[in-house]
């Protein structure tokens, strides 16, 4: 899972294939369970999905450019376009689900 920033956000919007982004915190409980989560997943879709995270409070632009309002959110790119969003901590079957949507 990379980081991404404001200045390489431009790597999710150019992306070939799909990109799962999480917004994060710190302070966030449940955003750290759910790095367990994507990672376990993360391995079923190598060189079909990327995995990347956002920091909520050190990206602010970012954030709210998509209408973050909670945490853990999670938006799945597809040509550069957000076509899912998922908020909360969700189990690694719902991610599943989601991310083979976005694979069709």
């Amino acid at each position: 899972m990379f980081n991404v920033t404001t200045a390489s956000f431009n790597k999710v919007e150019t992306s070939q294939i799909p990109v799962l982004v999480k917004f994060w915190a710190d302070w966030c409980p449940p955003c750290h369970m759910l790095s367990t989560t994507l990672e376990k997943i993360s391995g079923i879709y190598t060189n079909r999905v990327i995995f990347a995270q956002i920091n909520a409070e050190d990206e602010p632009l970012i954030t709210t450019k998509f209408h973050v309002n909670a945490l853990p959110t999670m938006l799945i790119f597809k040509d550069g376009k957000v076509i899912k969003t998922i908020v909360g901590l969700q189990s690694d079957k719902f991610i599943r689900e989601a991310l083979d949507d976005s694979l069709r």
